[in-house]
């Protein structure tokens, strides 16, 4: 991402972007943990098998106990192998309790280091009336299965793409990241897509998600380009993809891993038989086969782009409440017309503002359109001077369906750049202060018909 994208400007940072410090310990001390397991059939006993690294194993005298949910050891042993039976499952937000486990290693007796766990089963799994096509000879490859399946249960994913969400991906750390998570999980989401254009989530991400229920659908960093075979690239990739498989395998909130974003198509030129994703798939399958894998997104069968929802008659819902999946559209309906709340030295009334610039071009924000009259704004760019996420979520709690043609439209809604856009920043600011008042005015309907609350609901 930091080569420019629809959301972010060109800006490639270098040198240190992790948590860095100096420790001093023992000479015999804990270096790493590998925590793997596999779930019986019937989904209710673990084979654990726990690896602990150390400077010196012979005088380590290395040892781990797991801890249940509720804080109550329920396995303790001074060998890999275990098995626990009983296991709590953990499940995806509002499929069930993401059950977390506590493992402790300890050396000599004392505890050296503690992390969370989880035990699930993922898999990716055709839908109904999958192998009805291709319906006529010559069979061929029929659509590939994309329904999550998790612990044995179908599963609807609903979820957004992730980007980064600073510009500089070494200011990111848990309080970035939980604010946003946090209103993911309340929005009913179960799922993000860690788009492979960014960077591989700090550590901080996948233990919130671990915590929140929200799946992760992790991509290596591949997007938009030609990768060739060429050996000394395959080693690089070999080397990266082996260190973000072993580090992000331990969290349960791991759905699936995808070899890049949009490779399959014309302006990148690859295929399943690419080198680099032939390599990916190996080494997902040789050191975390029990997660799925696909090679890039969108597959054959995804939607990439507007998403459509209908009811039980077919009846598809009004325009301004669809939701577009590939760049974040998000769009909610005002009570009144959103341009008549701004000052006239701010916006003439009679002229629409000017788009600053088109889709994709530099990254920069922008304010689209503002309209007089037909309270509708288009916003673009995942940029927190134009939209915070907060706002965003109080505005859109509150919202109803209105008349039409009072749309409020916004693009991406992440954070990024610090900087407020010229010229627009006082109109953004009287924009936010009229979805801030709307929260308490408005509701949605099943039905879908525009109503104003009554008096006291």
């Amino acid at each position: 991402m930091s080569y420019g994208w629809d959301w972010h400007p060109r800006l490639i940072p270098c040198g240190i972007w992790q948590e860095t410090g100096v420790q001093l310990r023992p000479a015999c001390h804990f270096r790493a943990v590998d925590f793997r397991y596999r779930l019986s059939d019937d989904l209710t006993t673990a084979d654990l098998d726990v690896r602990i690294e150390t400077s010196d194993p012979a005088a380590a005298r290395a040892s781990w106990r797991l801890l249940d949910p509720d804080g109550e050891e329920v396995v303790s042993s001074a060998t890999p192998e275990a098995r626990l039976t009983g296991v709590r499952l953990w499940w995806p937000s509002g499929e069930g309790e993401p059950a977390l486990y506590t493992l402790e290693v300890l050396l000599g007796g004392e505890r050296a280091h503690t992390r969370k766990v989880g035990f699930r089963r993922v898999r990716l799994v055709m839908h109904e009336g999958a192998w009805d096509e291709p319906a006529r000879f010559p069979k061929s490859r029929s659509l590939p299965p994309v329904t999550l399946e998790v612990n044995g249960r179908m599963i609807f994913a609903r979820g957004s793409n992730w980007v980064c969400p600073e510009i500089f991906p070494g200011v990111i750390d848990e309080g970035v990241y939980r604010p946003l998570l946090e209103l993911a999980r309340d929005a009913h989401f179960n799922l993000l897509r860690t788009w492979g254009g960014a960077i591989v989530n700090k550590e901080a991400f996948y233990a919130i998600c671990d915590e929140l229920g929200l799946m992760v659908w992790t991509e290596f960093h591949l997007a938009c380009n030609l990768y060739e075979g060429e050996p000394n690239y395959l080693r690089v990739l070999e080397q990266e993809a082996e260190s973000i498989i072993r580090r992000v395998r331990q969290h349960p909130s791991l759905a699936l891993w995808c070899g890049g974003n949009e490779l399959f198509n014309v302006w990148s030129g690859m295929t399943d038989q690419s080198l680099p994703l032939r390599l990916l798939n190996k080494m997902t399958y040789e050191l975390d086969r029990d997660t799925p894998f696909i090679p890039t997104a969108p597959l054959d069968g995804m939607g990439h782009g507007d998403y459509r929802f209908r009811d039980e008659r077919g009846r598809e819902p009004p325009p301004d409440l669809r939701v577009g999946e590939q760049h974040g559209l998000f769009r909610v309906r005002l009570p009144r017309p959103l341009g008549r709340g701004l000052p006239e030295d701010v916006h003439p009334r009679g002229r629409a503002l000017p788009a600053a610039e088109g889709h994709g071009v530099g990254g920069a924000p922008r304010l689209q359109r503002l309209e007089h009259g037909s309270g509708e704004l288009a916003v673009s760019g995942h940029h927190r001077a134009l939209l915070r996420p907060g706002a965003l979520a109080r505005g859109a709690r509150g919202a109803r369906a209105a008349p039409p043609g009072r749309g409020l439209q916004v693009h991406s809604c992440s954070r990024g750049s610090r900087g407020a856009p010229s010229g627009s920043s006082s109109a953004w600011r009287a924009a936010r202060r009229s979805i801030r008042a709307t929260r308490s005015l408005t509701r949605t309907w099943p039905s879908g018909e525009s109503r104003r609350p009554a008096s006291g609901s």
